[in-house]
């Protein structure tokens, strides 16, 4: 009927601009919100409650769907899954990859700064690309400044196929929640 064809479209428009809302956390909120993740952060009793939080708090305060949570390993450089939020959990904790065997990484002076990278098949091995349907993701190292060390790194999408470019604030954003999740 026209009424309900009508009220589709307007529940369609409000999802629409609530999406678009939410992707767009003006830089002056990020105090707010990183104040809001600190506080979720402390109340995790577990080291599994700390991922949850950290990985939680990354899609609910940053416009991202996904997050993949990884430890890094300095013994035999490399990384190790721990927690998938909106991944495939298990399969996030299957993963552990030598470091320099990740295109992405070979050729590339490692630091602590967020890398942008709009096509995941450029730099990512073939099979994860398929497996987890990547697209553009963002890898945020989660960097422990008082001790100046990598802990480990956040794999960041916004869902299976999904491109998306970058804002500059996002990214400015994005390197704060990852060094205070590091401290945490």
């Amino acid at each position: 009927s026209t009424a309900d064809d009508c009220l589709k479209t307007f529940l369609l428009a409000a999802i629409r601009q609530y999406r678009q809302q939410k992707h767009a956390l003006p830089q002056t909120d990020w105090k707010d919100a990183l104040i809001l993740f600190g506080q979720s952060l402390t109340r995790a009793k577990t080291l599994q409650e700390t991922l949850e939080r950290i990985a939680a708090g990354f899609v609910q305060y940053l416009p991202f769907e996904r997050v993949a949570l990884f430890a890094y390993s300095p013994a035999d450089d490399s990384c190790i899954g721990m927690y998938g939020y909106q991944y495939n959990h298990q399969a996030v904790r299957k993963i552990k990859e030598h470091i320099p065997d990740i295109p992405l990484f070979q050729n590339r002076e490692r630091n602590h700064q967020p890398i942008y990278v709009p096509d995941a098949s450029s730099g990512f091995p073939c099979r994860y690309v398929k497996q987890f349907q990547l697209q553009s993701v963002v890898i945020a190292p989660l960097f422990l400044a008082s001790d100046n060390m990598i802990l480990g790194a956040a794999v960041l999408d916004q869902g299976e196929g999904k491109p998306f470019e970058l804002a500059s604030d996002t990214l400015t954003t994005l390197v704060k929640f990852s060094n205070f999740s590091a401290e945490t």
